[in-house]
């Protein structure tokens, strides 16, 4: 039975430190006939928790508790601050296509254009065709190979005149066969090359006037008279939207 009790209780130090503690505390009768001093006291106390702690195992987890109610709603949080704009895109684009009803005011087409026959003296027409229509309808430049004179189409006065030197080339058509390039409300067509061919001189009224969707050059071909040989012309142009 002994054994049992102290198997319950634990080792004989804690016997003692409880058995201490239980007289230093318990009474003023043991107090009285002299006890334990204050730091006996103490030193009963530390040893009765060290000697609890050794004993003091975790238990098996008990069961979940009940779930508690909903807690309230929080405070709605602030308006954030508003985002920048965006950039805006350029002037009569369609942001899903990119198609776009006419060229925009001050941007450029290019393109080739040329005319060949072989072994016939024949007047022929060069199309120049536009991709993106060019609104108002361009002026004509037809710049001659080199650069250094050009013909002016305009309403109402006979093709090829006037005739324009090169200072005024290069202001009207900046560019040349190799890089066309053409100021604001010019279609600037050069001769990059041409054999036995050359641009129709004969008085045409009508021929050479741009529309927005381009425009036919009259070329001679096949230069010779009785044995005209094989004839070619042909370059680049530039028009620019006004």
């Amino acid at each position: 039975m002994i054994s049992g009790v102290r198997n319950r209780i634990g080792t004989a130090g804690l016997v003692v430190a409880i058995i201490a503690l239980v007289a230093a505390l318990g009474g003023g009768a043991y107090a009285a006939s002299g006890g334990l001093t204050p730091q006996q006291k103490k030193q009963v106390k530390k040893i009765a928790r060290t000697e609890a702690k050794k004993l003091v195992g975790t238990g098996p987890a008990g069961a979940p508790g009940a779930t508690g109610p909903a807690g309230a709603n929080g405070k709605d949080g602030t308006n954030g601050t508003n985002g920048t704009n965006g950039k805006d895109g350029e002037d009569g684009e369609d942001g899903q296509t990119g198609f776009v009803e006419a060229l925009p005011s001050n941007s450029s087409l290019t393109g080739t254009w040329g005319a060949a026959d072989f072994g016939v003296e024949v007047p022929n027409l060069a199309e120049v065709s536009f991709p993106i229509p060019v609104n108002p309808a361009p002026t004509l430049i037809y710049v001659v190979e080199g650069g250094e004179n050009a013909y002016k189409m305009e309403e109402g006065k006979p093709f090829p005149e006037p005739v324009l030197g090169k200072a005024e080339v290069e202001k009207l058509c900046p560019g040349n066969a190799a890089a066309p390039a053409a100021e604001p409300g010019f279609l600037c067509v050069f001769v990059g090359e041409q054999e036995n061919a050359d641009i129709l001189t004969t008085k045409l009224p009508k021929w050479g006037i741009a529309t927005p969707y381009g425009d036919l050059i009259p070329v001679a071909l096949g230069l010779g008279g009785i044995d005209p040989e094989a004839g070619f012309i042909g370059g680049t142009w530039a028009v620019t939207a006004g």
